[in-house]
This record gives C-alpha cells, sequence and structure tokens, in this order.
C-alpha cells in the first residue's frame, strides 16, 4: 500500500531506525526448506517435517486462475481443475482416483482442488509413504497435472453437468450479489468479469478448443511450483521430483500475465443489491489501497505493516463488538479487517448487519467509528492490550513450532510463490515480531490508521432482502457528507479491574482417591464426587484441552417454554457475562491469556469445554467455575439479542434454507412440539424467558456429583492439582448423582414417510434427504460395518451419480449410531440436482444400497474402507482432542473406541457388511424429504 509505506518510510528515522530495526532488511527464508527450480522452469518447494510419521503432503500450484481467461472461456480455469482427475497420460479415466484410494487418499478429503481468480492449487494430503512405490506414484501424479492431462472430448462432456450442478448448488444469494457488486470493487478491470465458477451457458457451450487453448497457454512450467513436506529424506524426494519430471520441457514462448489496473475513483462509489433470499441487511464500507510492492514483500517493513493493520483491525473490532451488545445499538453487529484482496489491491474492509429498514443507521454508525479512529486515533489502554494479545499468540506459535503438522508449512511457501512473501523459521518470525511489535508507538499506529480512511477509491456496499426499504445512491452520499461535518467525541472506554474469581468464596475440595486409568491416564475422584481424568501428551507444547460432561441435558426437561428458554442460550451465550464481569469488561481481562470454557446443552449432556496455554491453566479452570457457580443473566443483554432475532426472523423464514429445515425437523420427528424448539421464529422468541433460562441452566450444575472432566494435554500434574481442587471441588454437590437423562428424548418417526414440498427459491434445485434409522445393537462390529456402508455407499455415489449421471456435484453420506437412550443408527442421504433428473438419480441412490444388503460388494471397496480408516486412525492419535474423545466416551458412556477398534476394522469382510446391512434396513424405516422449486 503506497500511502501506507511512504508513512512508514516518513516514520522510519524516528520509528525504526532509532529502535535499531532496520525496515529494508530482507527476512531470512527458513534454511530447512529446499527451494530451487528444475530445468523446465517448475520451481519447488521441500521440507522434511516428522511430526506426521510416514505422511506427506504433496501441492502443484500455478499461478493463473479465472483472470487470465478470455471472454469465450469464462469459468474454464475452474472446468480444467475438474478435469485434471478425469485422465492424465499415467492415469487413463478415472486410474488417478481408483490408485489414490486404494492407497487410502479419499477424494474430496485427501484428494481435491481449488480455482481461484488468480491461482489454481491442487493438493494430495495425508499420503501414507510407508513404501517408495507409492512416492514414485505420487509424484507421477504431479508430473501429470503439471502437463499431461487428457482434456478428451468425452471427458469434457461428461464434466459439464457435474459443474452445472456445482453452479446451481453454489447460486446463493451471496453470490448472486457479488456478482453485482463486482464492478464496484474492481472498477474497469477484468476481476470485475470473473467469478471463477463462470456460467451456465458458457459451461454448456464452450468449444473443447477453448478449454485446450487456455491449457497450452497458461499451465506451462514458469507458472508453475511444488510444495512436499513431509517425512523424508530431503535429498532423496528432490532427486526423486527431478527424476520424474525430467521430461517436462520449458517453453519456448511464455505468455506474460496482463498488468491488472483498478480504476481510481476520486469521490466514494456506492453499490445497492437486494435479492430476496439474503437473511440481513448488510452494509459494508472499502477502502482500496495499493500493495507495498512486490520487491518490498520479502522485508521487515511488509511485517510492519502486517502487524500493524492487523492492530489497527483489532482495536476496531474491539470498539464494534462493544456497541453491538449495547441495548438499542445502532448496529446488529460490525466488524472489520485488512488484508490483501487481490494482487494489485489491498482493502480494509468493514462491514455492519442492521435492523430491517435501517440500513442508514448502521451506515451512519459505522462510518462514525471509522472517523472516530481517523481524527481522535486509538487509547494507550486499547493498544497496550492488542501488543499484549499479539505477542502472546505470536509466543504460543513459536512454542508449538516442532508439533506443526504438514499442512501447516503449505500456504507460506504458495505465498512465496505468487507474492515474494518470506517463510522465516519459528525462530526468526518470533524475534523479528517482537523487535517490530516493541518497535510500534501510539503516535506511528494512530498516523497508519488515519492514512485508511479516505474519499479515493472508497465504496459503500448496500446488500438487502428484497422486502427491506433502502435508501438511495444519493441518500448514502448524503449520509457520509452528515458524519464527515458532524462533531464526533472522541473515544473513552472503561475497565473493570476487579479479581475474575473472589477467591474468599472459594471452598476447596480434595483429591480423595487416585486411580490408574484407561489409557495410560489418571483418575482423581474429588471429594464432592467429581471424576477427574487426566493424561499428559507431547502432542502440542502450548496446549491443554478441558471436558466436562455431566448427564442431564434438554431431556429432563418438561415444560416445553422451558425448553425453548435452555435452547436459546445457544444464541445468548456470546452475549452473557460471567460473575462481576460483562461479555465485553470480560474480554479486556483476560487480555494476554489463551483461556477459555464454554457451557452448552444437548439433548443427553450438559458439558464446559475449554481449552488454554498451560501457563493459563488456572485460568482456564476460573472460567469453568465461573460458568458453573456464577453464571450471568442480564436482561439487557438477552433483549440485545432478542431484538438482533426478531430483526433477522423475517428474512430466514422466507429462504429455502430455512424451509427445508423446518420441512426436515416436522418430517422426522412426526411434527414433535420439541424438535422446533430449537428453530428461529417470532413465536420461540415470544417464549424465551430470562428468569427460567436462568433456571434451566443452573439446574443442571446444581448437583456436579458424577460429573466427569478430562484434560489432555501438556499440562504439570503437580501444578493441575491443587487448582482441580479448588476450582472444581469446590462446585456444589450433595453426592447423590442426578438423573442421567430423562425420558422427554425425541426419535425418528417409523415406518416409510414421504415430504415432497415445493418453495419459491431464485435458482431452482432440488434438495433430496433420505433418512434410514432402526434399532442395531451397539457393539464395534455393527458400528464398523456401519461405518463400512456409509463410505462404501459415498465412493459409489460419486461414481454413479457424479460421474456416470452427471446429476449433482456430490452426494454426501451422514452415519449416526447411539448407545444412549436407546441403541439406534441413522444414515442419511443428501444431494442437490436439478428436478429434470431427480427420477433419473433416486432409484440409483436406492439401488446402491440394495446392492450391498444383496452382498453385491467388490472386494477392492472393502480394501480402499481399510487402507481409509487405518491411515485416518493413526493420523487422528497424535492429538490432543482425539484422546480427549477417547477418555470421554470411556468415563461417561463406557464405550472403547480405541483398543480393539484396528481389529475390528481387520475383520470386516463383505459377509460381515451385508449381514450388517441386512439386520439395519430391513426395518422398514425409510424418511424423505424432497424440496422442489416453486413452478
Amino acid at each position: 500500500m503506497k500511502k501506507i509505506l511512504l508513512t512508514l518510510l516518513a516514520l522510519l528515522p524516528l520509528f525504526g531506525l532509532a529502535q535499531g530495526i532496520d525496515l529494508m532488511q530482507v527476512i531470512p527464508n527458513d534454511t530447512e526448506v529446499r527451494v530451487g527450480t528444475l530445468e523446465s522452469g517448475i520451481k519447488y518447494y521441500i521440507r522434511k517435517n516428522s511430526k506426521d510419521p510416514k505422511r506427506a503432503n504433496f501441492h502443484i500450484m500455478y499461478d493463473v486462475g479465472a483472470v487470465q481467461e478470455l471472454d469465450n472461456q469464462q469459468g474454464l480455469a475452474h472446468f480444467l481443475e475438474h478435469m485434471a482427475f478425469n485422465g492424465s497420460k499415467n492415469f487413463p479415466g478415472k486410474g488417478m482416483d481408483d490408485y489414490l484410494q486404494s492407497i487410502g487418499v479419499h477424494f474430496g478429503e485427501n484428494l481435491n482442488a481449488m480455482t481461484g481468480q488468480e491461482m489454481t492449487t491442487y493438493m494430495i494430503t495425508n499420503v501414507p509413504i510407508t513404501r517408495e512405490g507409492i512416492v514414485d506414484s505420487v509424484l507421477l501424479v504431479l508430473h501429470d497435472w503439471a502437463g499431461f492431462i487428457d482434456l478428451k472430448d468425452e471427458d469434457i462432456d461428461d464434466e459439464r453437468g457435474v459443474i452445472c450442478e456445482e453452479w446451481r448448488q453454489g447460486n446463493n444469494a451471496q453470490r448472486r450479489v457479488l456478482d453485482k457488486q463486482m464492478e464496484t470493487f474492481f472498477p474497469g478491470s477484468i476481476y470485475a468479469k470473473r467469478n471463477v465458477i463462470g456460467t451456465e451457458e458458457v459451461i454448456l457451450s464452450f468449444t473443447y478448443e477453448d478449454l485446450r487453448s487456455f491449457y497450452r497457454k497458461w499451465y506451462r512450467p514458469d507458472m508453475q511450483a511444488f510444495v512436499i513436506v513431509g517425512d523424508f529424506d530431503v535429498d532423496e524426494m528432490e532427486a526423486k521430483l527431478k527424476k520424474t519430471m525430467a521430461d517436462i520441457k520449458e517453453f519456448e514462448v511464455k505468455t506474460p500475465k496482463d498488468v491488472v489496473v483498478i480504476t481510481d475513483k476520486e469521490t466514494p462509489s456506492v453499490s445497492i443489491v437486494t435479492d430476496p433470499e439474503l437473511k440481513s441487511t448488510d452494509v459494508s464500507i472499502i477502502f482500496r489501497h495499493k500493495p507495498i510492492a512486490k520487491k518490498y514483500a520479502d522485508r521487515v517493513i511488509a511485517l510492519k505493516q502486517d502487524i500493524m493493520t492487523g492492530l489497527i483491525s483489532s482495536m476496531l473490532n474491539e470498539r464494534f463488538t462493544e456497541i453491538a451488545r449495547k441495548e438499542n445499538a445502532p448496529f446488529l453487529d460490525a466488524g472489520c479487517g485488512y488484508f490483501n484482496f487481490v494482487e494489485p489491491a489491498d482493502v480494509l474492509y468493514v462491514s455492519g448487519s442492521a435492523r430491517n429498514d435501517e440500513t442508514v443507521q448502521t451506515l451512519e454508525a459505522v462510518y462514525t467509528e471509522l472517523l472516530r479512529m481517523q481524527r481522535g486515533g486509538f487509547t494507550n489502554s486499547e493498544f497496550e492490550r492488542v501488543k499484549t494479545n499479539h505477542l502472546t499468540r505470536a509466543e504460543r506459535a513459536y512454542n508449538n513450532r516442532n508439533d506443526r503438522r504438514n499442512g501447516d508449512f503449505v500456504d507460506d511457501y504458495m505465498s512465496n510463490f505468487t507474492s515474494n512473501s518470506p517463510f522465516p523459521s519459528a525462530e526468526t518470525q518470533f524475534e523479528l515480531t517482537k523487535e517490530v511489535l516493541a518497535s510500534i508507538t501510539l503516535d506511528e499506529i494512530n498516523a497508519v490508521a488515519k492514512s485508511l480512511v479516505r474519499d479515493k477509491n472508497s465504496a459503500v456496499l448496500v446488500a438487502a432482502p428484497s422486502s427491506t426499504q433502502v435508501p438511495s445512491e444519493t441518500q448514502i452520499i448524503e449520509v457520509l457528507d452528515k458524519v464527515k461535518g458532524s462533531e464526533i467525541a472522541v473515544f473513552v472506554e472503561e475497565v473493570n479491574n476487579q479479581p475474575l474469581v473472589d477467591q474468599a468464596a472459594i471452598k476447596a475440595g480434595k483429591v480423595i482417591k487416585v486411580d490408574n486409568g484407561k489409557f495410560e491416564s489418571t483418575l482423581w475422584t474429588l471429594s464432592n464426587g467429581v471424576n477427574v481424568v487426566i493424561k499428559k501428551t507431547d502432542f502440542k507444547a502450548d496446549e491443554v484441552i478441558m471436558n466436562g460432561v455431566k448427564l442431564g441435558g434438554t431431556s429432563t426437561i418438561e415444560n416445553l417454554d422451558d425448553l425453548v428458554s435452555i435452547e436459546f442460550w445457544k444464541y445468548f451465550s456470546g452475549n452473557a457475562g460471567l460473575g462481576n464481569f460483562s461479555s465485553t469488561d470480560l474480554r479486556k481481562a483476560l487480555t494476554g491469556k489463551i483461556a477459555n470454557a464454554s457451557a452448552s446443552f444437548g439433548p443427553l449432556t450438559a458439558t464446559i469445554n475449554g481449552s488454554c496455554s498451560p501457563k493459563d491453566m488456572e485460568t482456564m479452570l476460573q472460567l469453568a467455575y465461573l460458568r458453573m457457580a456464577a453464571p450471568r443473566f442480564e436482561q439487557t443483554d438477552l433483549n440485545v439479542v432478542t431484538n438482533q432475532w426478531r430483526s433477522m426472523i423475517p428474512n430466514i423464514i422466507q429462504t429455502p434454507d430455512y424451509a427445508f429445515s423446518y420441512q426436515t425437523n416436522k418430517t422426522i420427528t412426526g411434527n414433535n412440539p420439541r424438535a422446533m424448539a430449537n428453530l428461529p421464529s417470532m413465536e420461540m422468541l415470544d417464549k424465551v424467558s430470562l428468569e427460567r433460562m436462568a433456571a434451566m441452566y443452573k439446574a443442571q450444575f446444581a448437583n456436579v456429583s458424577g460429573m466427569t472432566f478430562v484434560f489432555t494435554g501438556n499440562f504439570d500434574e503437580d501444578a493441575l492439582r491443587p487448582l482441580v481442587e479448588k476450582y472444581l471441588g469446590s462446585l456444589p454437590s450433595d453426592m447423590k448423582e442426578s438423573p442421567k437423562f430423562g425420558k422427554y428424548h425425541i426419535h425418528n418417526v417409523e415406518g416409510k414417510v414421504t415430504n415432497e414440498f415445493r418453495t419459491r427459491m431464485e435458482t431452482p434445485k432440488v434438495t433430496s434427504l433420505s433418512i434410514y434409522s432402526g434399532n442395531i445393537e451397539w457393539n464395534d462390529t455393527e458400528r464398523i460395518n456401519l461405518a463400512a456402508i456409509r463410505h462404501i455407499l459415498e465412493v459409489r455415489y460419486t461414481k454413479s451419480v457424479r460421474e456416470e449421471a452427471g446429476g449433482t456435484y456430490g452426494v454426501q453420506v451422514q452415519l449416526e449410531v447411539s448407545k444412549e437412550p436407546k441403541q439406534e443408527f441413522g444414515l442419511a442421504v443428501y444431494f442437490n440436482t436439478d428436478e429434470s433428473k431427480l427420477n433419473e438419480l433416486m432409484p440409483i441412490i436406492q439401488k446402491e444400497l440394495d446392492d450391498i444388503v444383496a452382498g453385491k460388494i467388490a472386494d477392492e471397496s472393502i480394501t480402499i474402507y481399510k487402507e481409509f480408516v487405518v491411515k485416518k486412525f493413526a493420523e487422528s492419535n497424535i492429538s490432543n482432542g482425539t484422546w480427549n474423545s477417547y477418555l470421554r466416551e470411556w468415563y461417561v458412556w463406557g464405550n472403547d473406541n480405541y483398543s480393539n477398534y484396528l481389529k475390528a476394522v481387520e475383520s470386516v469382510t463383505k459377509e460381515s457388511i451385508q449381514a450388517t446391512a441386512k439386520r439395519a434396513f430391513s426395518q422398514g424405516n425409510l424418511i424423505k424429504v424432497i424440496q422442489l422449486p416453486q413452478q
């Protein structure tokens, strides 16, 4: 950004060199990364990382995207991305997908790609490099992607239907609005004309040569980079890469990318767009600036800009949040961010959500805060707070430097390839961050903040539901002029300096029993009946995870109005404070801390979930204590949230998504009113009572006897024990366990039920949901066979429904198996399509399942399933979250999801899958919910 760069350079003698920092210093890259260029011109980045044992990530990136398309090629960069999976020199047809699935690499999860306006990337992640042949084969995939994609006529035609369905599925209100706003975002430039997905007309009508021409012109070596990170020898991987890519030659003709210029405009632009399916009115103000030149992107000055604009965004967001949490706030919420939007443009993006017909009030309030920042700057307390938080996050990243997974490295190398951004070592990054933070002064911050807000290259964007009254362009400009001409008071803030917890009020308990626990854990029994399970790990140096579970939940609540009130907690919780602190005061009180604890309620449980840095364990436990012993319920806080919902609900209930959710809940539960309690509606809001919410909440934690807390992570046991005794051991208990859960649990209806309905929608499409359910014995065999059925179905549907029929972008298959309150399962099949294709696809959906029941199961599909789950099991077991889950399942529900898992997977056979399928799907329970467009 030129103006910020000039500001920093002008202040350099005063705020840069005076502090001993050379802002023009090139930031050294991490020497652990092998960087080179093949003879063809392809750049590569190779790094060893042993955190994921015997795993590697392989990426290829193209410095090419939708803005390189000609008018007759709109959408073809993205189309080409699809074609890379449909046949290549060494992997004809679906050979690439078939091979990768055979080694446990699952399409959509470990095998994927992404296209943007400026870049395209393909990825093969978490590859099990257990054999040399696997590495050779995956490098061969990269080789083919680099220059040997088939692009056969018939394959192109087959893919048209898939991409049309992707277009249909994604053509929601947000994308329609964005398409209309693009000229305001990118005036006079190619960016305004390239939305990546293209149009349905082009997708169906482009010629084969249109696609091949784009491929030949842009998919060339000098536009490509390989990124390979994993548990291997770098020298060996580099040698293999060079050998595999030896036949790729440098292109003689290298068409340069056009330099894109976005037209400057001296006065604010205005865009007003309405759409009947928008759920809220959003008022955005953008300020476009030129980025720092690419040649400076690897220097300390770029790091300083990133830090300074990040600090400014954080302070401004704090102000917006504080306003939004006040009763009668001028907007529902607001926020901002500073980032590189596209290559020639950085933006300060500020957005506020307005109540219906209050667009002007929201615009005036948001713009006032921007000018308050511009004219009066920030206070020292705000500045010191965000600096402290930034340094705390940087320190945590440094502490976890040896615990990064393969994927954590990739983005830095890709950014270096496209933008010249540096990829320093963790040590260099941390030391530079500390030095730069220490050098930044409040005066410097305020000088930069002042330069961010201006008329030149600014725009106001209004996106609103069609039913909302919106101002004219003239009225919007009048609002801006009015705010500019007004007196704006300097920002003043209040800080609550009370201690987080009244220590005198706490009567600590004791650990009265210590046992060796499951999975090499330790079990503490507290004097108040709370069970504490601890497992120290070395997965992450700076992470502790805590989960507390108490049986009970919403199924213990009989009264429907009480149920509505406690269900509303999930919306209210973000505004709720703790103890003597409002939510705003609490956020300030936690400055410099990495600790959180939240409460949530499910049908069968009340839970306290938290995480922290090891040094902040006491803060996390204090927050957990307050969540149970001193929750804060203020009517003004509830009024803020209910008023927000009263404004949004009239728009939400008009959308196709809401209609589908409503009809689904109604259908699968037989119109049970309890199932409708958590769907937003005016009737729901009328029933919400602060008094009843507080009563239901407190009742869940009134007796903690039998509650189980699980701690996993890098903690000191001797340090944790007195904190647990103090904050968990002091919670109320009568030493009698509460009822597990109530009789008011909601179950699916039985039998065959179909609900086919029509909804008005802007982009006609069908949404189909089929749910198979029934009783099933809870044991490893049945659960893992059901999981195999889910996996096999998903693979089959990709082939039969997506690829062969071209009927949908994808079919999702989800599985739930429950032990309590009854042993049952539910398998859901979900997809979107065009109405003309529905009658063709529904029989295919059923036939694939019927074939499994009939035992028509290919041996390779079982092998693919086993390879995938065994690989994923090993990957997940180096996570604190995974082990926390294992321990919770054992100590709360008595389920061992670890010990015999691999043995159970290995025992899966065609016969065992068929037997489970017969037991599960012969019960005759099938619910279909089909949403059709209004004709």
